[in-house]
């Protein structure tokens, strides 16, 4: 059963868009010269997105592509309800005032006038590889009697036991937050929203069309929005414009964390200040790091791209992680390092920690990770490895099933006790055994530096020569190396055998 619904056509298109560069390969195909407004339930539109109340299990449904679906504020949507209730207001009185019955002379109407902006996809639109069923899908036919008014046929979602067989047939490219207000069905179940309907609109361009709904003109903290959105970090028109605050600033975000964070093996290890005699890597090094290896740019003919940036694949599909996660994942691979570390008795640490006998004060100082002659504590090492492990995970996404690791707030609180639930978070999912094994394979690398004790003429000249660009590329290829031969994990070693191709 398909339901009518009118729409108004709107034509938006002038004759210099004729010379923007409509390029399919990139996402950014050239899109209808027009978009419908037209009206409908919330409550349908929210089941027509798939948008719904995740379990208490944390399983999200398919239907909910990643690459599209926005990170979502639960307080912001509860917000919102109190607001359409009530209107303000009398929706910010706390529940007491509201019960003394005072104050109702405050109670106004709760308009929501704003247009959802949504895509309806078609046919032929693919997201992670799979399609809207045809009986989910929406047709739009132009009104023979009148161009300027077109007819959507919709499903009708007025059976409660509905549900997309396949990819939702509606994306939410802004108002997802209005819509969960709308989450619960017995409310307001009548309530309308007007819609502002694309048909077909390609992802980059919806990208392109939230960061101009939601950034540009009223300048909301831009990070964040990276997190709502992930699709962003991919946009290269944003590199264009010298837009570097997602790259820049999350790369500083997560060094502070590291910095900070009391499970952090970099804890209070990380010289933030470019402090003289301060023993260890720089805050600037850190973050060129970070950049350069987890949110680097992608090219799909060259490069593996970057864990919390673009990822290469057919599809494009960005992982989605918050800060939270990203920070969890890099200070659980620290520390998966350090226990192995730690527990480890090879030649080249002992002598290290032969170094450093007057550092054994402090207990949690590890002198083959922390010392003046390991190169874990140095700029090159710390890049090649962080290019190493982002390389691995790179080449496993969807074996490994990172896009299936969900953050526990939904909106991803970013401070200390968020990133705790995340590590903790971390520990249940498949790719913790991987970042443990991992752990495992590069504590048994040989991290000494060139002036460390018991090397040999030979190896120390090759120490010698990882300096500069190329001494990063030379390390990280022998830290790969090292992987595939000694990694327990077939899959891991696998992965670094991959990596070593590109």
């Amino acid at each position: 059963m398909k339901v009518k619904v009118s729409a108004i056509k709107v034509r938006q298109w002038l004759p210099e868009w004729e010379k923007v560069d409509w390029d399919p390969e990139q996402h950014r195909a050239q899109p209808p010269q027009n978009f419908m407004v037209l009206s409908m339930k919330a409550g349908d539109l929210r089941r027509l997105s798939a948008i719904y109340r995740r379990q208490a299990d944390g399983v999200l449904p398919r239907t909910e592509d990643l690459g599209i679906q926005r990170r979502h504020d639960k307080k912001r949507s509860e917000e919102i309800k109190e607001f359409v209730k009530f209107g303000y207001p009398y929706c910010d009185l706390t529940e007491h005032n509201k019960q003394s019955g005072e104050h109702e002379t405050l109670r106004k109407p709760g308009w929501l006038p704003s247009g959802i902006v949504i895509n309806i996809l078609k046919p032929s639109d693919s997201r992670m590889n799979r399609t809207v069923n045809p009986v989910d899908l929406i047709e739009v036919e132009d009104d023979p009697n009148n161009s300027s008014f077109a007819t959507l046929s919709i499903p009708d979602v007025c059976n409660k036991e509905w549900e997309p067989q396949g990819v939702a047939p509606i994306e939410v490219i802004d108002g997802q937050h209005r819509l969960w207000a709308f989450d619960d069905n017995s409310f307001a179940p009548d309530f309308e929203m007007p819609v502002i309907a694309f048909h077909g609109l390609d992802i980059s361009w919806q990208a392109y069309l939230f960061w101009s709904i939601n950034i540009k003109p009223v300048k909301i903290n831009t990070s964040l929005a990276f997190d709502m959105y992930p699709l962003l970090r991919a946009e290269d028109w944003l590199e264009k414009e010298g837009h570097k605050v997602y790259k820049e600033a999350r790369a500083q975000e997560l060094v502070e964390t590291l910095w900070i964070h009391p499970l952090s093996p970099w804890k209070n290890r990380i010289d933030m200040l470019a402090t003289p005699m301060n023993p260890y890597v720089r805050q600037a090094a850190w973050i060129r790091t970070l950049i350069s290896s987890f949110i680097k740019p992608a090219d799909a003919r060259k490069s593996t791209g970057g864990l919390f940036g673009e990822v290469r694949n057919a599809s494009s599909d960005v992982l989605p992680w918050n800060r939270a996660q990203q920070a969890s994942f890099l200070i659980c691979t620290g520390k998966a390092l350090l226990d192995a570390i730690k527990s480890s008795s090879l030649e080249w640490i002992e002598l290290l920690r032969e170094d450093h006998r007057d550092d054994f004060l402090d207990p949690e100082f590890e002198p083959a990770m922390f010392g003046k002659k390991t190169f874990l504590n140095t700029d090159q090492g710390i890049r090649a490895l962080w290019l190493a492990v982002n390389d691995i995970f790179i080449c496993k996404l969807n074996e490994w099933k990172l896009f299936e690791w969900l953050p526990v707030d939904e909106f991803g609180s970013s401070g200390e006790d968020g990133v705790t639930r995340e590590i903790e978070n971390l520990e249940n999912q498949k790719i913790a055994e991987k970042i443990l094994a991992l752990g495992q394979s590069l504590a048994t690398f040989d991290w000494r530096t060139s002036t460390a004790k018991g090397l040999s003429d030979e190896q120390v000249l090759i120490r010698k020569g990882f300096k500069g660009s190329g001494g990063y590329v030379d390390l990280k290829r022998l830290l790969l190396e090292h992987i595939t031969a000694t990694c327990s994990d077939e899959e891991v070693a696998d992965a670094a055998m991959t990596a070593l191709k590109y």
